[in-house]
């Protein structure tokens, strides 16, 4: 595959679908990476289920974490294909949003970003 005068975008959205294998296959440890954001968070905050926003979430799978470990979960990134596969996912809120310039119109407990 000729990646040559690709960008990191392009790359992200024409592979949105094999994003989760490639990282996994890579040594991502999602489990092992929530549960530690995950004790972080229970011992730094006082709501039962907090919110949190995942900023750059790719495809989901540390929101799904969270998720199951009763964590309200937001989901953004600024891939439309990434943040598809999230909502599939998580069937959370997800948002199109761009880190480097954005504002909430809303309280969240604490905003991730993971990568």
């Amino acid at each position: 595959m000729n990646l040559q005068g690709t960008s990191k975008m392009e790359l992200y959205t024409s592979k949105a679908n094999l994003y989760d294998r490639m990282i996994q296959s890579a040594g991502k440890h999602y489990e092992k990476e929530s549960k530690f954001i995950a004790n972080i968070l229970h011992k730094s905050l006082k709501e039962k289920n907090p919110t949190v926003l995942d900023l750059g979430c790719g495809t989901g799978t540390h929101a799904a974490k969270l998720i199951k470990r009763k964590f309200n979960v937001i989901c953004s990134d600024v891939n439309k294909e990434m943040l598809a596969i999230a909502k599939k996912k998580t069937g959370t809120e997800c948002m199109l949003i761009d880190m480097r310039h954005f504002s909430l119109r809303r309280k969240v407990d604490a905003i991730i970003c993971l990568y």
